[in-house]
Order: C-alpha cells, then sequence, then structure tokens
C-alpha cells in the first residue's frame, strides 16, 4: 500500500465563454462558470459529482488513471453520475479530471480525488492517545473498532475535515470487532514502521503491536501536546464519526484554547455535536486536560469504551499504563 498521505486535492480553473460576453446577458450569474459543490462514489462503480448550476459534458471530458474506463455518463441538471470499470475498493484514492460546461457555454475544468465506495465501514472510536510523548514512546492514537467492518477511506486528522495539520487515509482492510489498529504520529522512517494491511505481526518501530494492526503517518510530527481536536471521518469530505478536544486551559489567548485555528476546529466540532460540555460554547474545562499526561500515562476510555462526546469517558492512567493494541487500563492516575 502506498505509505504517503492521501491529500484531497481539487484544482480547477474556469473559462467564461465569448457566447455569453457577446450576447450581453446581464444575468451576472450568467458570467460566472459552475462551480463543485460535491463529490463522492456512491457504489463501487457510480460517482457522484454536484455543481451549482446545470451542466453539460461527455465522456470525452473524463480523464481516469491508466487501467480504468468510463463506461457511462449520465447528465441530470446540476448533478453527473460517471459509472467506472473496473470497481473501486474501499477507501481506494481514485484521481480524477474533468471539464463541464454550463447552458451559455462557460466551463470549468477540476482534477480531484474520489475515495472508493465502503458500504461495511465499522463503528470505530478514538480509543486512546498520547500528546507528550518521548524518544523512547513517541505519540500514537489508537482506534478500537466496535463493530467488523472495512476501514478502507477511514481518514484521522489532527483537526477537521475542513482545517487540519496531519491526516492518515487508511488502506482497505478487513478486521473483526474488537480490532486495535494504532497509528504511529512520530515515526522515525526506518524500514521496520510497515503498514499492516496482512499481517499484524510485520511492523518492528517503536510500540509496534504483535496483534494489533499498525501505520505509521508519514513525515508525522507527533501531536500538539497541551491544545488540540483530533478527529475521525468515513472518508475525506465524509461525516464525523468521532472526536476527542484536549486543552489544559492555561493559555490567555483565543478562549483558553491559544491559537485561533484550534478554537476554530473546537466550534466547527461542537457545531457537529461531536463534543459536549455544560458551557456553550465549549471551553477548555468542558474538555479533557492532558496536563498530568506521558509517554506512558495514556489517555484513554475505559476498558469497555463508553461514548458520551464529553471529557467525562477519558481518564488518564498511571504511569507505565499505556496499553496501546490492548484493552485500556481502568486504572487512574492520581498525582
Amino acid at each position: 500500500m502506498m505509505r504517503e498521505v492521501q491529500i484531497l486535492l481539487v484544482v480547477i480553473s474556469c473559462v467564461i465563454s465569448s457566447a455569453c460576453l457577446e450576447e450581453g446577458i446581464e444575468d451576472a450569474f450568467d458570467l460566472a462558470p459552475p462551480e463543485l459543490v460535491s463529490w463522492e462514489a456512491v457504489s463501487e462503480e457510480e460517482i457522484l459529482i454536484s455543481f451549482t448550476e446545470e451542466v453539460n459534458a461527455s465522456p470525452d471530458d473524463f480523464f481516469l488513471p491508466q487501467g480504468r474506463t468510463l463506461t457511462s455518463l449520465t447528465v441530470g441538471g446540476e448533478d453527473l453520475r460517471l459509472t467506472i470499470s473496473p470497481p473501486s475498493s474501499p477507501g481506494e484514492a481514485l484521481p480524477l479530471e474533468g471539464r463541464v460546461r454550463d447552458r451559455v457555454g462557460n466551463s470549468l475544468t477540476f482534477f480531484l480525488v474520489v475515495y472508493g465506495y465502503n458500504e461495511r465501514l465499522p463503528e470505530v472510536l478514538i480509543n486512546e492517545f498520547t500528546t507528550q510523548g518521548s524518544s523512547s514512546h513517541p505519540d500514537c492514537v489508537e482506534l478500537y473498532l466496535a463493530t467488523e467492518g472495512n476501514i478502507g477511506g477511514l481518514v484521522f486528522y489532527e483537526g477537521t475535515d475542513t482545517d487540519w495539520d496531519q491526516m492518515f487515509v487508511f488502506p482497505p482492510l478487513d478486521l473483526p470487532a474488537g480490532s486495535f489498529v494504532i497509528l504511529h504520529t512520530k515515526p522515525e522512517g526506518i524500514p521496520e514502521e510497515i503498514d499492516e494491511t496482512t499481517d499484524p505481526a510485520a511492523s518492528g518501530g517503536k510500540d509496534s503491536h504483535p496483534s494489533a494492526w499498525d501505520f505509521w503517518l508519514p513525515d508525522g510530527k507527533g501531536l500538539s501536546g497541551n491544545n488540540g481536536v483530533l478527529t475521525l471521518y468515513t472518508r475525506p469530505g465524509g461525516r464525523l464519526l468521532d472526536a476527542v478536544v484536549y486543552s489544559t486551559g492555561t493559555s490567555e489567548k483565543y478562549e483558553g484554547f491559544a491559537q485561533k485555528k484550534v478554537l476554530d476546529r473546537v466550534r466547527e466540532v461542537e457545531g457537529l455535536g461531536g463534543w459536549k460540555g455544560d458551557s456553550s460554547p465549549l471551553t477548555p474545562g468542558d474538555c479533557i486536560d492532558p496536563d498530568p499526561s506521558t509517554a506512558t500515562r495514556s489517555i484513554c476510555r475505559a476498558s469497555v469504551p463508553q461514548d458520551t462526546d464529553t471529557k467525562e469517558d477519558w481518564h488518564i492512567v498511571p504511569t507505565g499504563g499505556a496499553t496501546f493494541g490492548e484493552p485500556n487500563s481502568d486504572e487512574v492516575y492520581t498525582p
């Protein structure tokens, strides 16, 4: 599998038709080319792309990677439906270049990445993490699968889907309920750091686990130590599945979250219902306090995870109590 971060890339160029200008159309909207609204795989073979207005296109306007063909194109108002062959696998990154025109000939050329349809995405939680990693135990994030399924296309962000510092899109991988997936967010870049898609014991980097599934964030820098937002989405551009918000609350800037980007991400997650507290809007007091944690005092849910989208789901374990790749400890660190 490709180890590089798969970036959701959209490149757009627009052309205003000379016919539109020559006809002297008064409506200013007629001078604007169509705009992309959304794109997603709605089945293993079909891609739906939506625009701000009615568009026209022909099969010759689209280019797919070598080995893939466009078998049909359906134009319906603001929507295009493309059928491709062979079908995509869950979470597979599929580059797509295309061009559309509006009713007066204004054109939009775009390049985007569509992620393969995944109808078997499991229930999955952020289950354990560290933000105060050391050289011996770098920052990690553990995911727990409450149900069986395929994690292909699942995306982790340090941040949110609209604003992030680091991201990782998981490759297709069928896993049973109760599985643990570890994302190592500060790898050394050594050959032993192998993304495990067939053998959970294949990887040999720091804190890899022989029975969990280890993945390594390319060029990962670890997690922000004191203030941050971690999220899981069904896919890039998809639905929020889980979120964690943490803050020491020691800063006097940006309502205690230290940076504007962190405050904006907190408000975004709050608006999506991904994190809740006693205050509205959320304050650092509604979030996990990471200050007592260390490289081996991880921040984790209970051994039987609960998910109320609040800080009450979380605790910090005693020194040496981190259990990445195994059920969490219910012991609580006391200063």
